[in-house]
């Protein structure tokens, strides 16, 4: 029986097969009135199943009539469209009509996905589509489903093909390619502005040859015994400040705003402030947490430092725990030695959870240069847009004032402690933190 199961389980009786059939039957009833019709209905009976015979021949006769793949980027780019190629071949000397079935990554949650069309014989056709991935992590493609039909449209043969594939979805990397920066006062090209020095230490280059007037200070002895001439120790003026993103990966950030949560945002974010801090020649780190600490990168400007972020932060999971402040500030006295600046992506929905933190964001402050993410809420601003001035939209409305006035309770508040804030929208959040982050260089402040 296993034998026949290729030739029967694949098979699908159409729409046309059956109003042919029910034809069939009705002369048949008809027959039993009126007598002139039973022959009619006997020879067309005959010829249907006749045509059905065709019309499985047709699609059986080879054992595999169409041949398809799928090919698409193994990265992807999180936030961004990303393109798949559906490549479909026909191995038989019939037009085939064919209804292609994609099973998607479930965090698509698509299952009306699917495209249709004909193909002539030995032909081969590319159809595309585009997908957007909204969240970190790896997305597998199972099988692709070709359901086939001959031009007679009897029946209908399903053909599985192994499509299974695996692709990773990384922070948004394609925006670190010629990214400008719109907003604010700094609105051209990264690297573009004039680096203020600010340091006079000095940093190790290399070691060179005696030259006549070169400081005898400077004198390497050790290289000198060596290689039987004087060398001198060359330094660089050391610029490069360090920078730390901290990541707050708690419930609050896991709140969607078009799909996609506000860590995912914020992660996005940070990689494009990481390519723009390494292009000023500053050193760059991660630090994450939620109920006790989950990465820490040690701050670098190193050339293999942006692809150690890009991993780190692809890997990045929200348990929904309540972040733990504490286990944060212990981690930066201990091992963020060097006064640096410190951008905190986090999302305090109420002066309340501030407050609660409050403590611990001033034992920050005290050190380094700490620099907030507070986002606006959107949701809000949206709803209180689409009501009209009724009883009930002034009701409305009210409450939604009411938490846009905590967020700017919040702001306030952390201006009295000395701390620096970005008040701005998951869409904005690039342009912004990384034009604060310009702003607070060349003022200076790091």
């Amino acid at each position: 029986m296993n034998r026949w199961n290729k030739y029967i389980t694949p098979l699908f009786l159409r729409t046309k097969f059956f109003v042919t059939l029910g034809i069939c039957i009705a002369l048949f009833v008809s027959a039993y009135y009126i007598n002139v019709l039973q022959h009619l209905a006997f020879v067309c009976t005959i010829v249907f199943f006749l045509i059905v015979l065709i019309d499985y021949f047709i699609l059986f006769k080879n054992n595999q009539p169409v041949k398809g793949e799928r090919k698409t980027n193994e990265r992807w780019s999180n936030g961004d469209e990303e393109k798949i190629e559906l490549i479909i071949m026909s191995n038989s000397n019939w037009k085939m009509n064919y209804e292609l079935i994609d099973e998607l990554p479930i965090q698509f949650q698509v299952r009306n996905f699917s495209m249709k069309g004909h193909l002539e014989s030995l032909e081969k056709k590319v159809c595309h589509y585009i997908l957007t991935p909204k969240q970190r992590g790896v997305y597998e493609f199972a099988n692709i489903l070709l359901f086939i039909s001959s031009p007679i449209g009897f029946l209908e043969r399903k053909i599985i093909i192994d499509g299974h594939t695996t692709t990773k979805v990384y922070p948004a990397f394609n925006r670190l390619k010629g990214k400008r920066i719109n907003s604010g006062t700094y609105s051209s090209e990264v690297g573009d502005h004039k680096v203020a020095k600010l340091s006079n230490s000095l940093e190790f280059d290399h070691i060179r040859d005696y030259v006549t007037g070169d400081d005898i200070r400077s004198i390497n002895w050790k290289a000198a015994a060596r290689r039987g001439q004087l060398m001198v120790n060359t330094f660089n003026d050391e610029q490069s400040q360090q920078v730390y993103m901290v990541f707050d990966m708690g419930r609050n950030m896991g709140l969607a705003f078009e799909g996609m949560r506000l860590n995912d945002y914020a992660i996005n974010a940070a990689l494009m402030l990481s390519h723009t801090i390494l292009a000023k020649k500053d050193k760059v780190g991660l630090i994450t947490f939620e109920s006790k600490l989950k990465d820490f990168l040690p701050a670098s400007k190193k050339s293999n430092q942006l692809a150690k972020l890009t991993e780190v932060l692809f890997k990045q999971e929200s348990e929904f725990d309540e972040p733990n402040y504490e286990a944060l500030v212990a981690n930066v006295h201990y091992n963020v030695g060097q006064r640096s600046l410190i951008i905190l992506f986090a999302n305090f929905e109420t002066l309340s959870s501030l407050e609660r933190h409050l403590l611990y964001l001033n034992t920050i402050s005290k050190k380094h240069v700490l620099c907030v993410i507070v986002f606006e809420n959107e949701g809000i601003k949206t709803i209180h847009d689409s009501y009209k001035n009724s009883l009930e939209g002034i009701y409305v409305k009210t409450i939604a004032d009411k938490f846009a006035m905590e967020k700017k309770r919040i702001i306030k508040e952390m201006y009295k402690n000395g701390i620096l804030s970005i008040f701005t929208t998951p869409k904005q959040l690039t342009d912004d933190v990384i034009n604060k982050y310009l702003e607070l260089k060349s003022k200076r402040v790091i």
